[in-house]
């Protein structure tokens, strides 16, 4: 059987991976767009995601 996630903790480190990987789609699409301020905004939300996600990952023992 296929495990998603079982405890919360799982289930943060989940959110903040799609987070990272939504937010770095969302610039590159705003820069297809020639939009670089948004593009920035999205990139500013990934690198806290990412940051967020390494935090995680050291607390919960799957650094």
């Amino acid at each position: 059987m296929l495990k998603i996630a079982h405890t919360p903790e799982e289930k943060l480190g989940g959110l903040l991976q799609w987070v990272v990987a939504h937010a770095g789609l969302s610039a590159a699409w705003f820069l297809e767009d020639e939009e670089r301020d948004r593009a920035d905004v999205s990139l500013q939300v990934a690198r806290l995601a990412q940051q967020a996600l390494a935090q995680w990952a050291l607390v919960n023992g799957n650094a």
